[in-house]
């Protein structure tokens, strides 16, 4: 401010003489008024009460899967949407196929909004199959979004001799796996219950990068659910080279890159077991879900989900997450809950038939 107008503004507020100066020294009330406007500039601007500190993304899975990329490109933008513009971490809590890290979210994570976590797939609906391990309420949880829905596919090495899905319904196929909780064990299951394939699964790996290795090492024959976009963000040479053969699609619907490759449902001989796969892979739809933990107050809730939804249409996001190849097809918070909220209303009688095939892999 220039001193003709602090002269102004001291006269205005009947300010006394200053001897050395010849000027009217600020009055009690001037000085307030100056203190207001400099405070006033977005440069001096205190932290609102409101404003986060720091900002946390917690993600099950070990670093260079789908899960983290994505985890990842969030961290990278969703700080620009939050109050505050903290600064935002990104967590690798791999084990048991990401249930270290649900159980984490639900039990110890903060409760003010500053932690959330991106769940494997598999984990919102494994309170209905088995709760081996499993120490939190799926419908408890704030669930904020979901950046993309996916397809999975199940695939054979180059030198094994599986050439069509109908190799693995005649004969038997390693496949490595993580959890309970994982795609990678669940589904194989499924599939030996429902299809009659012969799937035997060897669990124990931290993750998608390991269970790559596991067949690449020679300990597999391939692999019963792997995500297409991990395909074609860490493996796309596997697939141009002719390294890694497609067996079958997991899903409600084909991904259009690959049209010659069956799908799931087709191979269902009659209703019930239609049912059932759109029950397990309807998970698919909610590819990489987004949730709080419980207790979090509810219009923090609100701010996170309204902080996603902004992210995911911000320019400079889809422009990195064209780069990196990953999809891009969100999900609001609300869609996602109302999804699973679906999924918990299956009959009974389904979710038996899901156990018995858990309990004693499909066979």
């Amino acid at each position: 401010m220039t001193g003709l107008a602090t002269i102004g503004i001291a006269r205005r507020a009947g300010g006394a003489l200053n001897v050395l100066s010849g000027h009217r020294a600020p009055s009690s009330a001037a000085l307030w008024l100056l203190a207001a406007l400099a405070l006033a500039s977005p440069a001096a601007r205190a932290a609102e009460p409101g404003d986060f500190r720091q900002f946390r993304i917690v993600v099950g899975t070990t670093v260079g899967a789908t899960f983290d990329s994505y985890a990842r490109l969030v961290g990278r933008h969703i700080g620009r949407f939050l109050p505050g513009r903290p600064p935002v971490t990104v967590e690798n809590m791999a084990g048991a196929g990401g249930l270290t890290a649900a159980n984490y979210l639900y039990n110890l994570a903060p409760r003010d909004g500053s932690t959330i976590g991106m769940f494997a797939r598999a984990l919102p609906a494994l309170p209905l199959l088995d709760r081996t391990g499993v120490q939190y309420d799926t419908m408890k949880l704030n669930w904020l979004g979901n950046p993309a829905s996916e397809t999975s596919v199940v695939w054979a090495w180059r030198t094994t001799p599986f050439l069509s899905f109908e190799d693995i319904q005649r004969r038997e196929m390693i496949v490595p796996a993580s959890g309970p909780g994982a795609d990678s064990m669940l589904f194989p299951y499924v599939l030996n219950a429902i299809l009659g394939t012969k799937f035997r699964v060897v669990p124990g790996y931290p993750g998608g990068p390991e269970l790559f290795m596991a067949v690449e090492r020679g300990e597999a024959e391939g692999i019963a659910s792997t995500s297409w976009s991990n395909f074609t963000t860490v493996k796309k040479d596997w697939l141009t080279e002719g390294k890694a053969r497609l067996l079958l699609q997991l899903g409600l619907r084909k991904e259009p890159a690959i049209p010659d490759t069956p799908l799931v449902l087709d191979k269902a001989s009659n209703a019930e077991d239609r049912k059932l796969l759109e029950l397990i892979f309807s998970r698919n739809e909610l590819a990489y879900p987004v949730a709080a933990p419980p207790g979090v107050p509810a219009d923090r809730v609100a701010l996170l989900r309204e902080a996603l939804r902004k992210t995911f249409s911000d320019e400079a996001f889809l422009a990195d997450a064209r780069r990196e190849n990953l999809p891009v097809d969100f999900v609001s918070g609300e869609e996602t809950t109302r999804v699973l909220a679906d999924i918990y209303a299956t009959p009974p009688e389904l979710i038996d038939r899901v156990r018995r095939a858990m309990k004693d892999g499909g066979r």
